[in-house]
């Protein structure tokens, strides 16, 4: 027999955290959504052209592109575990503030000036750099996207809330996968999709900067997920 008070106790688990009324009249869900949704038009931007970008216009070898374009997602791993971790210590909202700081730190130190002109930089331990900062970023920030939805909304209407949070972020993943590849064609060159890319991500973050726990609305059931 289940202890006295366990049935009790899963009730009070399962209305934990906001309305789904009271979450689509917040703030939170829309710059969350916007934020994911610009965030996977990064990582799917990146991703998807990078490689070609170091074989064509950094003038790699197919076997130092292909070494480089795999250590993002030897990084990104990294990265998933260690803002995970520290997610257990800190607010999750903050820690996805540094992990998305950090994709927008890779996504620039591609970037470099020589000779007062702006360009793509093509040294490869500056690649390597950017592989490192990206990856870390990326694996960090595709991680906290649904622990933050969680700290912010709580449990009870989180299967809608994540269904529409992962659908509009699916569609900037789709557009990250469409547009940059499209932009070199009519360019010629990665410089401005990467520079696009580059600023979706501070979109990114600035959006991720004003999410905060929502509060349960006066008459609401259940309890509050916000933390101070």
């Amino acid at each position: 027999a289940a202890p006295v008070g366990a049935a009790g106790d899963a009730a009070s688990d399962e209305l934990e955290g906001v309305s789904f009324k009271t979450a689509m009249r917040s703030r939170t869900i829309y710059v969350l959504a916007i934020g994911s949704s610009c965030l996977w038009f990064t990582f799917q931007g990146i991703n998807s052209q990078i490689q070609i970008f170091f074989e064509l216009e950094a003038g790699l070898s197919p076997v130092d592109a292909t070494r480089l374009y795999s250590s993002i997602f030897g990084f990104s791993v990294a990265g998933k575990f260690l803002f995970g971790a520290i997610s257990d210590r800190y607010p999750k909202r903050y820690v996805m503030r540094a992990s998305s700081a950090l994709l927008l730190i890779g996504c620039l130190s591609i970037f470099t000036i020589d000779a007062g002109i702006f360009g793509l930089t093509s040294n490869v331990y500056q690649l390597a750099l950017f592989t490192a900062l990206f990856g870390l970023g990326y694996g960090g920030s595709f991680t906290m996207i649904q622990l933050v939805a969680v700290e912010s909304f709580g449990r009870r209407a989180l299967g809608k809330l994540l269904g529409i949070i992962i659908g509009i972020d699916s569609f900037g993943g789709m557009l990250g996968t469409i547009l940059p590849g499209q932009m070199k064609t009519a360019t010629g060159s990665y410089l401005f999709p990467f520079s696009v890319v580059s600023v979706v991500a501070f979109v990114a973050l600035i959006n991720v900067l004003l999410i905060k726990p929502v509060p349960a609305a006066t008459g609401d059931p259940g309890g509050s997920p916000a933390t101070p």
